[in-house]
């Protein structure tokens, strides 16, 4: 009587089991299925970074072109302003 109890539990037990590992397995599918599109993501996401990386570093070099020719223009203006201007001849 008691091992017709243990048969019975155990294959009740391996019953359940085998039902529950379709739905794991379609689960586990699913999950690599998001996994892999994740990671193409992620991939897109880190050549879209490097890109805007590089983007940053050429307008910050840019700016400071900018800035320089800026500072140069602005100092060609005071000395321009500073120049004593010619006198114009009066007419007769």
């Amino acid at each position: 009587m008691r091992k017709a109890y243990f048969l019975g539990l155990a294959l009740l037990v391996l019953i359940m089991t085998a039902g529950c590992g379709q739905k794991v397995k379609q689960e586990n599918e699913a999950l690599k299925a998001q996994v892999a599109a994740l990671t193409g993501e992620k991939t897109t996401l880190a050549t879209q970074l490097a890109s805007a990386t590089q983007e940053l570093e050429e307008a910050k070099t840019r700016i400071t072109t900018l800035t320089s020719e800026l500072d140069a223009t602005k100092q060609e203006l005071e000395v321009l302003k500073t120049k004593p201007k010619a006198k114009k001849k009066a007419r007769k």
